[in-house]
């Protein structure tokens, strides 16, 4: 079952991993860019004549974002950054991050209006935001996310779409629209709550070696892989009687809908006998 983290655990993950293994920050962005590109080239686009355009934000989810970009760029990816942050103001690992791509030779536009961006481009690499976003999205960003979902390109999210509350899943006013969301390490709790799930594509976790040994509460998303092993085969020599026998009582006058599908779904889930109590009048088993 995959495991699932709060914005404040996570960030005791990494702060663990770096104290643990002795590492500064902008190494922790390392391993987290790499990783994303690698599942990004094997399970998204082994494409290599696919065009990429990385937008990248002023926090270390756009550090990872240009990790990204340099990775990409050395594999041979035709590749395009656009920086929306003013220089100086980014984080110390996401000025790292930016030295190493600027080496590397890779194209990057450095602030730029977002009615300037073209979009022809065959893929979007989303690195503006990551989980700690709590406010609402400014002018700027707003138009540069709502150009994004009207250029009707493949959108590949880091982390979470940008705009998406990381702790609530809801929209901060406009969101990325994506495509495929890779999430860093673990899921987070706003992946899967409210908007999220309208806004992310298909969610996979990418896994850069972090260790959960902080003590917040164990979340688990179970999948449908996780649930068959625990089910016990019935046997054929068996009646009703053997799998359980399920009494449902609820419901008001004209109000008998939840109680139906109570009924239903337990029967479906495997249970032998499924009786259903509600007012005489309202009835609708025979």
């Amino acid at each position: 079952m995959l495991k699932i983290v709060t914005v404040e655990e996570m960030r005791a993950i990494e702060k663990s991993a770096m104290s643990k293994n002795n590492i500064a920050e902008y190494e922790l962005v390392e391993t987290a860019g790499s990783g994303l590109f690698r599942h990004f080239s094997k399970e998204v686009c082994p494409d290599k004549n696919k065009r990429l355009l990385v937008l990248a934000g002023p926090g270390n989810n756009g550090a990872d974002a240009l990790v990204f970009a340099r990775h990409a760029f050395l594999a041979g990816y035709p590749v395009t950054v656009a920086n929306f942050f003013e220089i100086g103001k980014e984080s110390p690992a996401g000025r790292k991050a930016l030295e190493r791509l600027e080496a590397a030779g890779a194209s990057i536009l450095l602030a730029p209006e977002p009615q300037k961006l073209t979009f022809e481009e065959d893929v979007v690499i989303d690195g503006l935001f990551g989980i700690g976003v709590d406010r609402l999205i400014e002018r700027r960003y707003r138009d540069l996310i709502e150009r994004v979902n009207h250029a009707g390109k493949f959108v590949f999210s880091i982390d979470i779409p940008s705009g998406i509350n990381g702790h609530t899943g809801l929209v901060s006013g406009v969101a990325i629209k994506a495509d495929w969301t890779a999430a860093i390490g673990y899921l987070k709790v706003g992946n899967l709550l409210n908007d999220a799930l309208d806004y992310s594509g298909a969610i996979k976790v990418v896994d850069i070696g972090l260790t959960d040994d902080t003590k917040g509460k164990k979340r688990r998303l179970a999948n449908y892989e996780d649930i068959i092993p625990i089910l016990s085969n019935r046997k054929h020599r068996s009646h009703k009687y053997n799998y359980g026998d399920i009494l449902v009582i609820g419901g008001s006058p004209g109000m008998m809908g939840a109680m139906q599908l109570a009924g239903i779904a337990a029967l479906r889930s495997g249970a032998g006998v499924v009786r259903v109590a509600i007012k005489e009048k309202d009835k609708f088993f025979s």
